[in-house]
């Protein structure tokens, strides 16, 4: 991982299902991996 970016582990119940609709209520992307992310960048920059 590059230096100073930030992980966060999502471990409880719920968490995704939270995250999904406060990034869609913003009209972002919620990705589950860093690949999904680069791929997202690369194809909308």
């Amino acid at each position: 991982m590059p230096k100073n970016n930030i992980f966060y582990k999502v471990e409880k119940d719920g968490q995704i299902e939270t995250l999904q609709k406060i990034t869609e209520q913003y009209g972002k992307p919620l990705f589950e991996g860093a690949s999904e992310g680069v791929k997202y960048l690369k194809e909308n920059s």
